[in-house]
């Protein structure tokens, strides 16, 4: 556990977080998550590497689980990939969308795997010290397939939408939040109930979109990169759709017929990096995307965003101020 090191909460207090940043030295961040362990915070991210411009792919091949460390947020040191997709497996063609929560012993990490049909299916592997991952099921932990409401293809694509998971322990039980397509064409956010983390229970859609058929230009989107949490009393669905929206509900598995609002037009991929001090994470939206931070302002039930910088400007300044270094702080 990096010699010891605890979290410098002192220096985290004393400066502006929303300064703070990061990104490989050789590639850009995408969906993501961040944890607080005893010796700092832990960053971990699908990991876009740069390529050269003569084998650019569209998308970008996305076949690793980035991993980064940090004690204050501010200086970052980038650590081996905590996971790698396998040739000739159930998640061949890409690992995206990890992440990680802890149970007694373990950090359990969820992500999505890839096979070479581009059939998405979500995974579970753990650790003890967040380095070093074990995948201790014998295959995926959820395939969408398995259930009467799932639908494989959309209008515009026969790929799977079965991804982004998001672990959140309720009542004894490990929930799993994930980007899920419907029956009659509706993008969905699904749930799966979990009481040991290897056997998973079908909760079906916890909320759908609906699209007015003709509406191809802005229907057709999946709800992506969700996070669920609860204050006070109420509970918080926040997904990516051109932005960053969000829906409150009094129970964590029903937000239908709940009222979709705007948190942010330009952030994208929020998940909470400490929620008592209201600091989130997000990624610019620059194609290699770069780690940064904002925080939470509260009005009554409703969350706005407090930056403190102008949003525009954070895709070109980003990649040229981040502090990166391997082995070391940057």
């Amino acid at each position: 556990m990096h010699n010891g090191l605890k979290p410098d909460d002192e220096g985290v207090a004393s400066r502006d977080v929303r300064l703070a940043m990061y990104a490989p030295e050789d590639g850009g961040v995408n969906d993501h998550c961040i944890v607080r362990a005893d010796d700092g915070w832990h960053y971990f991210f699908i990991y876009r590497e740069y390529e050269k411009a003569e084998q650019i792919t569209t998308p970008p091949q996305e076949n690793k689980i980035g991993h980064a460390f940090s004690e204050d947020l501010f200086r970052w040191r980038s650590c081996p990939p905590a996971v790698k997709a396998r040739p000739g497996t159930w998640e061949s063609n890409g690992v995206w969308a990890p992440h990680v929560v802890r149970k007694d012993a373990y950090w359990y990490m969820a992500y999505t795997g890839v096979d070479d049909n581009d059939v998405q299916r979500l995974a579970i592997v753990r650790s003890k010290d967040l380095h070093h991952w074990e995948r201790f099921l014998d295959k995926w932990a959820v395939d969408g397939s398995d259930f009467e409401w799932f639908e494989a293809g959309t209008p515009c694509s026969t790929h799977y939408h079965c991804r982004d998971p998001y672990l959140l322990f309720h009542q004894g039980n490990c929930l799993m939040y994930y980007t899920a397509w419907a029956r009659d064409d509706e993008p969905c956010i699904a749930a799966a109930r979990s009481s040991d983390m290897v056997h998973w229970e079908d909760l079906g859609p916890v909320i759908r979109m609906f699209y007015d058929g003709d509406d191809l230009v802005s229907g057709w989107t999946p709800l992506e990169s969700c996070c669920v949490f609860e204050r006070q009393g109420l509970w918080y669905l926040v997904y990516q759709l051109r932005g960053i929206r969000y829906h409150i509900s009094r129970d964590p598995l029903n937000w239908h017929d709940t009222t979709a609002h705007t948190f942010s037009t330009r952030m994208w991929l929020f998940r909470w990096a400490d929620i008592e001090r209201n600091i989130h994470i997000y990624k610019t939206k620059c194609f290699f995307g770069v780690l940064r931070f904002g925080l939470v302002k509260w009005e009554g039930e409703h969350m706005l965003p407090d930056h403190g910088i102008n949003a525009a400007k954070i895709a070109e300044e980003s990649k040229c101020r981040a502090t990166v270094g391997r082995g070391g702080g940057g």
